[in-house]
């Protein structure tokens, strides 16, 4: 589900679409940073379907962590030939 699909359940329960996204950058190799962690996190609050069964704590409905460990650094070489 895309974000307009987001937008059309959050509509759909009357409700606040609250996205958020962190990401850590904590891996550093020849001075350039490399994403660790990823956090993406689905919120709903407020509207009468939402707040009468969580009220104001709102609905937590997706919380995604995305980490990485395993990085594998390789070189890539090219050849340019001018003619």
């Amino acid at each position: 589900m895309g974000y307009d699909g987001l937008r059309k359940l959050a509509d759909e329960l009357n409700t606040r679409l609250l996205l958020s996204l962190e990401t850590e950058f904590f891996k550093f190799r020849d001075g350039i940073r490399f994403p660790t962690r990823i956090l993406f996190d689905e919120m709903y609050k407020g509207g009468p379907f939402i707040t009468s069964r969580r009220g104001s704590r709102g609905w937590n409905r997706t919380k995604t962590i995305t980490t990485y460990t395993d990085y594998m650094f390789f070189s890539v070489e090219t050849d340019v030939i001018y003619k």
